[in-house]
């Protein structure tokens, strides 16, 4: 198994993103080789030839997990401008993952939050 991310992608024309979906990846961008080093890994991995995604199919902007994470946490926000090539949209279609594998989320994104921040105050 690869963990990959939808930076594959690039920034999406279709939403949410399939695995049949090839993707609007800037090959000369700033990304490019992140971009397509994902992609080249994803070609090269086992008898199941295409993707699978995986992840949760509601989408959350950046900024609803950052506020979901400092009301949990109580930390602070810091915006920075957005890196060149960055996609905007990033919501997997699971229905490969569901029918392959059998696998979709059982927890909401906010319990998955609280969960890991809870694990790392532990450490």
């Amino acid at each position: 198994m690869l963990a990959s991310t939808s930076e594959v992608y690039g920034h999406p024309l279709v939403h949410p993103q399939s695995e049949e979906y090839w993707g609007n990846v800037n090959q000369v961008g700033v990304r490019g080789v992140y971009d397509e080093a994902k992609r080249y890994a994803e070609a090269l991995k086992s008898s199941e030839s295409s993707p699978v995604n995986l992840g949760n199919p509601v989408e959350h902007t950046v900024l609803e997990i950052v506020e979901t994470i400092i009301e949990i946490s109580g930390s602070e926000m810091v915006f920075e401008p957005l890196p060149e090539d960055d996609p905007k949209h990033r919501c997997p279609q699971i229905a490969r993952a569901r029918g392959v594998l059998g696998w979709e989320p059982r927890i909401e994104a906010r319990e998955g939050l609280q969960r890991t921040l809870s694990l790392l105050a532990r450490s």
